[in-house]
């Protein structure tokens, strides 16, 4: 049955979750439209060719036909008109998915903004799907003259499991020499045979074909996993399931308010974090919300800088120490969520009293941080003492984790849904949420999830959608941004907003604050003084066409980060500010950064030839000429490592040519007399030395000897002479004082004895005469000569030594180029803008985007830009006349100098001046 077949207009009470749910179920399985089967039905009609046909770059194909086009609403008064919404719109934005998948695999983007164009090379094609072709057998093929559609079943016997299609994928294959998509439905892996290797069995799901004289044998090539867009349609389709339906269709003030609670209801936070007052009083009601399970979708709006991460991090804390239960914690993109969970990470590392909630990453893990490994699944299933049983390992993980962390789109995978079909996970936190499109925000509640909570700002970026067609008719706006909308039109607002940041200072927030946000915002925090204005805006004359790049701007900003750059490594204490450049178009970014790669190797480290021993492991076709490219680590470079106690490459070479050419020398040494003199010599020594020590130690005890004789001989002679003397009154003393000499005889008689035992045992020992002695020192002059002879004779060579790089270059480095949509999420202490265009305000024409741009730098917001135009635009116009009254515009020559430039940025401010916040 078609989606739009049914007309039933489908009312529903607001009674108890449960009653109302099974109220839908019941509607669902009348009407039950099959939005899966129809979605792949339009897929598998296209023809692959449409994908390079030139004819279609401009316009898509009819791949629609005959389903109509229909623009979104903010509120829908039954499912049907809800599918008929969003359904062609998200087959547009498909088609385009596919188009760009085959487009961006020409070209290959680094995180810094290097671009370049090249061919797939062969250890990418694990990594490309248009690469993955398998070669395979036809088994059968039926075909279902209702659908118009034909099933193949295929095995593989290439041994090579990694270039297999998979469930999920869409492949295409030749049939009567035409390209054919299918889709495939189900895939196996069958008994492993010696001589053939793995083979796979698979069901795919095609066009209807006709006549067929297929070959037995033909290749299958993937081209895209259609998973995640299914996702997409199956979350639209078991909508009437969940609880949260109604409020879904219909976003209405009272069904978005939550419980009110007491801020001393979560005080003292057992994570120790101090947040203001709207922060505490936002984690008390969603905590309490949450903890009723109530069927509740709660808005938290979070600004730029104000602390929203650390909010979602105590409300999922807050949450798990008071009710046992399960959160599940997603976002629109990877980088989102491994932030939160390296957060949480590192609150629970840090603060030992913190009771512990297990949490594990679940999706793709290649395109997870590092910071979040030790937390992913299959790291843990590794762990895990089940180690004989992966599968069940995995599983159990997910059963007993308190936190699943995951992308909107990986939170409803085959695993997932098989584990908790039975709707286990009452809670979903989205972070992001205003960035993830609606149908994406609806994939967690097929999970059974009773509290959503949403977090993030409909102010800043929309959505991604590629499709210029879906964009138009709302494609791109998020279940956050309707739900408000609703709400701008009703009484009351239950949104819940934080209201302070910690990011910007006043001068840059003001404009942002008052026109996106009403003046609610409040400023609470400073940051340290750097001697550049906040707040800037450098209107130049430089005109271009209707391109999206303009020279004579990219080269003023180039100029002003120059003039940036300079002035801060004056100061070694201003080692790690941070600078970006933001601009709305991909080609001027490209202008930019080839104008400061340029300008960077003028200031890249001199290269300088010096000579050196050559070291023994060093390559023999080594010719000492060849400079190594910046940045590697070669072996024959000599690069001064930053913080070094050397201050020049000539002092830390000097240290270790004396340390090599000492090494060296002894390794001479060895290799001329090679194993076995070597033992011979040490042999030699070491009797020599025994002898030496023996000798010094045989005189030291004669001595002794000697002493301890004549003392026991002074000794009797005394006594003797004592007693010999007539007795007299004091005989008493004599007779004590003679005691103790006794004593001191005996003593020396011991002492007497004890050498004589030593002397007998080294007297065993061969002492060596004066002729030996010369002997020795012979044999020790010859060894001398000969190691100073092998020191001469020693091989140098000459390298190319790379100096220390300046501060100056290291900051040029640092420095990132990129465009809005990159930058959002992120923050740098000075931010310069391009806003490119002198005709016709094109792409910062769009508030939100604007809106990022101006709230990412902290200390300095710089706009470069021929504003002439932007005058004719309400939303610039406005902030042209804030910047004027502000005495924070100023004319400049885009080719002016760089001397020039800074005295319009520089600020003349006192040492220890800050910038404080007004609060």
């Amino acid at each position: 049955m078609g989606f739009g077949e049914s007309k039933e207009v489908i009312k529903y009470y607001r009674n108890d979750c449960d009653d109302q749910r099974s109220s839908n179920v019941e509607m669902y399985k009348k009407i039950k439209p099959q939005i899966i089967d129809e979605f792949l039905a339009h897929i598998i009609q296209w023809r692959p060719e449409w994908l390079t046909n030139p004819e279609y770059n401009t316009e898509s194909p009819r791949i629609l036909d005959p389903v109509p086009v229909v623009s979104t609403s903010l509120c829908y008064e039954n499912f049907d008109d809800y599918v008929e919404a969003m359904f062609p719109l998200l087959l547009l934005e498909f088609w385009h998915v596919l188009k760009k998948d085959l487009e961006t695999r020409k070209v290959v983007s680094d995180e810094k903004g290097n671009v370049k164009s090249r061919d797939i090379k062969e250890e990418d094609k694990k990594t490309s799907s248009m690469e993955r072709r398998a070669s395979v057998d036809l088994v059968t093929i039926s075909h279902d003259n209702k659908d118009q559609t034909s099933i193949l079943t295929l095995i593989t016997c290439n041994g090579h499991s990694d270039i297999d299609p998979i469930r999920g994928d869409l492949v295409k294959f030749e049939w009567n020499r035409e390209q054919v998509f299918g889709y495939v439905e189900e895939d196996e892996t069958l008994q492993t045979y010696e001589h053939l290797g793995l083979s796979g069995k698979f069901k795919i799901k095609t066009r209807r074909l006709k006549h067929f004289s297929l070959k037995r044998n033909f290749l299958v090539t993937t081209v895209l996993s259609v998973s995640p867009y299914l996702r997409f349609v199956k979350a639209m389709q078991d909508l009437p399931r969940s609880c949260l339906f109604d409020t879904v269709m219909k976003p209405r003030v009272e069904d978005y308010e939550i419980a009110d609670a007491l801020r001393t209801s979560v005080f003292p936070l057992i994570t120790g974090h101090v947040l203001n007052h709207k922060q505490m009083d936002i984690v008390a009601r969603v905590v309490a919300t949450a903890t009723e399970q109530a069927p509740k979708i709660c808005l938290i709006q979070g600004p730029p800088g104000t602390g929203k991460s650390k909010v979602i991090l105590n409300i999922i804390c807050e949450i798990l120490n008071k009710k046992s239960t399960k959160i599940l914690l997603c976002a629109p993109s990877n980088r989102a969520i491994d932030e939160l969970v390296g957060n949480f990470l590192t609150v629970q590392k840090a603060n030992k009293n913190l009771k512990h909630f297990s949490i594990v990453r679940v999706g793709c893990i290649d395109k997870m941080g590092d910071e979040v490994q030790e937390v992913t699944l299959p790291h843990l299933a590794q762990m895990s003492e089940l180690k004989s049983e992966k599968r069940k390992s995995k599983d159990d993980i997910l059963r007993t984790s308190d936190v699943i962390a995951t992308t909107l789109s990986s939170s409803y995978s085959f695993q997932m849904e098989r584990i908790f079909e039975n709707d286990d996970i009452p809670v979903c936190i989205v972070d992001e949420a205003a960035q993830s499109t609606e149908l994406g925000t609806l994939i967690p509640l097929m999970l059974g999830v009773r509290t959503l909570i949403l977090v993030g700002d409909p102010k800043q970026l929309p959505p991604t959608v590629l499709s210029p067609q879906a964009k138009f008719h709302g494609f791109d706006k998020s279940l956050f941004y309707r739900a408000k909308e609703n709400f701008d039109l009703q009484q009351g607002n239950p949104i819940l907003m934080l209201d302070t940041q910690y990011r910007m200072v006043e001068d840059i927030v003001s404009w942002p604050n008052n026109f996106f946000y009403q003046g609610r915002l409040k400023t609470g925090s400073s940051v340290p003084s750097l001697p550049f204005h906040n707040y800037k805006l450098l209107h130049h004359s430089s005109h271009q066409n209707q391109t999206d790049f303009n020279h004579g701007e990219a080269q003023l900003v180039v100029n002003l980060i120059m003039g940036l750059s300079m002035e801060i490594v004056k100061n070694p204490a201003n080692e790690d500010v941070s600078i970006g450049i933001i601009t709305p178009y991909r080609r001027q970014r490209e202008v930019i950064l080839n104008l400061l790669k340029f300008r960077c190797k003028r200031y890249a480290p001199a290269i300088k030839i010096v000579t050196i021993p050559k070291p023994k492991d060093l390559d023999n076709n080594f010719d000492g000429k060849k400079a190594p490219k910046e940045g590697i680590n070669n072996s024959n470079t000599v690069q001064i490592p930053d913080g070094s106690d050397f201050e020049d490459w000539e002092e830390l070479l000097l240290a270790e040519s004396q340390e090599e050419e000492a090494g060296v020398q002894k390794e001479a040494l060895k290799g001329r007399r090679g194993r076995k003199s070597e033992r011979k010599i040490e042999e030699k020594t070491g009797k020599e030395r025994i002898i030496i020590e023996g000798e010094e130690e045989l005189n030291s005890l004669c001595s002794a000897l000697k002493s301890v004789q004549l003392q026991d001989t002074r000794k009797k002679d005394k006594n003797e002479e004592e007693l010999e003397k007539p007795n007299d009154g004091k005989s008493h003393e004599k007779i004590e004082g003679q005691e103790e000499e006794e004593r001191i005889v005996v003593q020396g008689e011991d002492e007497l004895n004890s050498v004589s035992s030593r002397l007998k045992v080294l007297s065993v020992q061969p002492i060596p005469n004066k002729t030996q002695k010369e002997a020795s020192k012979r044999r020790n002059f010859q060894k001398t000569k000969r190691m100073e002879k092998e020191a001469e004779v020693m091989e140098y060579i000459t390298i190319e030594v790379m100096e220390k790089p300046s501060p100056l270059y290291l900051k040029l480095k640092s420095i990132q180029v990129n465009t809005v949509d990159s930058f959002q999420g992120q923050e740098r202490d000075i931010i310069v803008m391009s806003c490119v265009r002198s005709k016709g305000i094109g792409f910062v024409n769009d508030p939100n985007r604007l809106c990022v741009s101006l709230t990412r730098a902290k200390h300095t917001m710089l706009l470069c830009g021929n504003f002439g135009t932007f005058k004719k635009n309400a939303m610039w116009k406005a902030l042209l006349r804030d910047a004027t009254s502000r005495n924070a515009s100023v004319e400049i020559n885009a080719n002016a100098s760089i001397a020039n430039i800074m005295k319009h940025v520089i600020a003349e401010k006192s040492q220890d001046d800050k910038d404080i916040f007004l609060w």
